[in-house]
């Protein structure tokens, strides 16, 4: 292997790099501007036109701005009537945030086992777990797969259940032509600086067809006031989305389709590079998905210790999304069940992210493949 091969004397590799996408834009300067000379910074005139703006790009008829994504989760879990002692179901694979807004609630979550192949809430685990003791399904879209959404609406809808989209990591995704967020009764979106649409801080939305939702939303989101000061809905939270975060997000908007086909490019290029290999890649690069983060599952036995370290070697940054379950997490106690989840358990050893963002350059892509096809299983 020669030195150029091995990344040597090259640059590394972030699993990100924002300052690519933002810190030069003009638009998002002018942009900031904009609100420094408006005098509004909560709940102004851009993060009204960001909610009507997301709600376009969703076709669904109602956004609202929040703080974060877990504070959207909260509030979902709420509005659909989730409160203290409710069961929900989640997965346990995803990072802990749906756990960590259940438990403020103090819900209990009953944990559903995952596909093999994209990680995503299985079905046939999913079904034994419904009946009237559940209140709602948290389903998490994945590292920008989308999971079924339209089959668990329909083994919900006998038992009443309430269906919360957790879009976080798909913005954009879609299964049979809907954008995803907008299928269940509730969706809800973080804005991270990491995501697919991305602040320069935290954020947050909420997306619903059902008004009597959106209405209990919008009082929760601040302090629960059903008018200015007047406390009656129990749960509230101070939320909100502040303009310069909508003003940027709304510059996000019309690049966001592009953005996610640049992304599943380079997951499909991942893709090719692999093709000899045992790796197998968990991300999809197919149309309705979008490529959040390039998740690679190793071999059973393979040492992911090694196979970070031989990325390393060629200048080339990784982690792991996510390295526990969430009921192995010492600060998560609010779980029902700790039966074990047979494919949760054995991919979570096995997984592993690696660069993707829509402005690598083809030659960081043609390092990355390198890299992959270097490494003997």
């Amino acid at each position: 292997m020669t030195s150029s091969e091995s990344g040597a004397g090259s640059q590394s590799i972030n699993l990100n790099n924002l300052k690519r996408d933002k810190a030069g834009s003009i638009e998002i300067q002018k942009a900031i501007l904009k609100v420094l000379e408006s005098g509004f910074w909560i709940h102004g005139p851009e993060h009204k036109s960001f909610e009507i703006e997301l709600a376009e790009f969703l076709k669904v008829k109602y956004v609202r701005g929040v703080a974060s994504g877990t504070d959207a989760l909260e509030l979902a879990l709420r509005a659909v009537g989730c409160k203290r002692g409710t069961n929900i179901i989640s997965v346990a694979n995803a990072g802990g945030y749906t756990p960590i807004a259940a438990a403020a609630i103090g819900c209990e979550v009953v944990y559903c086992d995952v596909d093999t192949e994209r990680l995503l809430m299985n079905l046939e685990s999913l079904a034994p777990l419904l009946s009237t003791e559940i209140t709602a399904v948290v389903v998490t879209h994945l590292y920008g797969n989308v999971a079924p959404v339209h089959a668990i609406m329909e083994l919900c809808e006998p038992f009443g259940i309430k269906v919360i989209e957790d879009c976080a990591q798909a913005i954009g995704a879609s299964e049979s032509g809907v954008r995803v967020g907008t299928i269940g009764h509730v969706g809800t979106f973080s804005f991270y600086p990491t995501k697919n649409l991305g602040a320069i801080g935290d954020g947050g939305a909420v997306a619903s067809n059902d008004l009597r939702v959106v209405r209990r939303i919008e009082e929760l989101r601040q302090y629960g006031w059903t008018s200015k000061y007047k406390i009656d809905i129990p749960g509230g939270m101070n939320s909100r989305l502040d303009e310069i975060q909508a003003a940027v997000l709304r510059v996000g908007i019309p690049k966001l389709d592009s953005k996610n086909e640049k992304r599943r490019k380079i997951v499909e290029q991942y893709s090719i590079a692999l093709e000899n290999s045992n790796i197998r890649l968990v991300t999809s690069f197919h149309a309705e998905n979008v490529a959040h983060l390039a998740v690679v599952i190793l071999p059973e036995k393979t040492s992911r210790d090694r196979f970070r370290a031989h990325m390393d070697r060629f200048g080339i940054q990784t982690d792991v999304h996510y390295p526990l379950l969430d009921y192995g997490q010492v600060g998560l106690v609010n779980s029902k069940n700790n039966h074990e989840l047979t494919n949760s358990a054995s991919a979570v050893e096995r997984i592993v992210s690696i660069p993707l963002f829509p402005e690598l350059s083809d030659d960081e892509i043609y390092r990355i493949c390198s890299a992959l096809r270097n490494f003997a299983t």
